[in-house]
């Protein structure tokens, strides 16, 4: 199992300095952007607490953070076993590929 840490913000468009902050002090730490304010890292004590403390500067801000934290279980291998694929919702076409 794997724990992660995940923030989603908005933050006010004006003055910018403030989106810049943000992202900084996320990249900083280790944070990887999936999608416009959309960061994910690993949940380490110490990012936690830095996360914790930067959701508090960004409500400061005027802005509205969402932070969540993960528990992600991978099935060993499920890329190549269909019967888990399926059970992860996961279509499967039974056609196989003509030469």
């Amino acid at each position: 199992m794997t724990d992660w840490l995940l923030l989603h913000y908005k933050l006010p468009t004006k003055p910018s300095a403030l989106r810049v902050y943000t992202w900084r002090k996320l990249k900083r730490l280790g944070a990887v952007l999936l999608h416009d304010a959309v960061w994910v890292l690993p949940d380490l004590p110490r990012t936690a607490e830095q996360v914790q403390w930067l959701t508090a500067e960004i409500e400061e801000m005027g802005g509205r953070p969402v932070f969540l934290e993960l528990r992600v279980k991978v099935l060993k291998d499920w890329r190549n076993d269909e019967n888990a694929l399926r059970r992860l919702g996961y279509k499967i076409s039974n056609k196989k590929k003509r030469k």
